[in-house]
C-alpha cells in the first residue's frame, strides 16, 4: 500500500493479525456481515495505525409484543445551547462551544485567504484539517453519550426527533461533519 504525504509517496506494510492470534479486529474483519467504511490514519509513537470502520447491517426491530413495552430514549437535537437532550434530562454536548470554534474558524480562514500566499493556503489546509477532526470528535463523544444514556437507563429503542429538513433547520450545518452510530465489533455494543 502507498500513502500520498506532504513530501513523496512512501510505501507502507499493512499488517493484519494471524489467524491464529484469536483477536476480536479477526472476527469482523474476515467475516462477510461486516462492510468496510471510512479509514482513517493515526500516527502514535512513531508508527502509523490505519483504524478502519465497520458496519454490521442488522434487521429492523418487528413492533410484535415481544417490543411493545421496551423502553425509549427520546433525543431531542440543538435545544438550548445544547447539541442533544435526551427524555432522561442529559444534555449532552455544547452548541455554543462548536459554533464559537466554527466562527473563529472561518474568521481565521478568511484573513488568510485575503494574504494568498501559498504559506497561508497551507496554513488553511491545516486548520481546517484541524477543525475538521475537532469537531468529529465533539459530534463523536455527543453520540456515544446518547448510547451510554441509553444503555445505563436499559433501553431497547433510541428515537431521534424528526430529522427532515435538519439540515435546513440548522444554521451552517452543512459545515459539520456527519456522525454515524455503528456497531462496535470488539464488544457488539453500538457506539456513536
Amino acid at each position: 500500500m502507498t500513502l500520498a504525504t506532504t513530501g513523496d509517496r512512501v510505501t507502507a506494510e499493512y499488517v493484519l493479525p494471524h489467524d491464529d492470534e484469536d483477536t476480536p479486529f479477526e472476527e469482523y474483519w474476515n467475516e462477510d456481515e461486516w462492510e468496510k467504511k471510512e479509514a482513517t490514519l493515526h500516527k502514535r509513537d512513531g508508527e502509523y495505525y490505519l483504524h478502519v470502520a465497520v458496519e454490521e447491517k442488522v434487521e429492523p426491530v418487528s413492533s410484535d409484543d415481544s417490543t411493545e413495552n421496551g423502553v425509549v430514549l427520546g433525543v431531542d437535537l440543538n435545544v438550548d445551547g445544547y447539541l442533544a437532550v435526551t427524555s432522561t434530562g442529559a444534555f449532552l454536548g455544547n452548541a455554543d462551544e462548536l459554533n464559537h470554534k466554527r466562527d473563529e474558524y472561518e474568521r481565521r480562514r478568511g484573513n488568510l485567504q485575503q494574504t494568498g500566499t501559498r504559506s497561508a493556503h497551507l496554513t488553511i489546509q491545516s486548520i481546517g484539517d484541524w477543525f475538521a477532526e475537532w469537531s468529529r470528535q465533539r459530534l463523536h463523544d455527543v453520540s456515544n453519550g446518547i448510547i451510554r444514556e441509553g444503555v445505563d437507563n436499559d433501553c431497547t429503542h433510541i428515537a431521534f426527533e424528526r430529522l427532515t429538513y435538519i439540515w435546513t433547520r440548522i444554521s451552517n450545518a452543512f459545515k459539520f461533519p456527519a456522525v454515524g452510530v455503528q456497531r462496535n465489533p470488539a464488544t457488539g455494543r453500538v457506539q456513536g
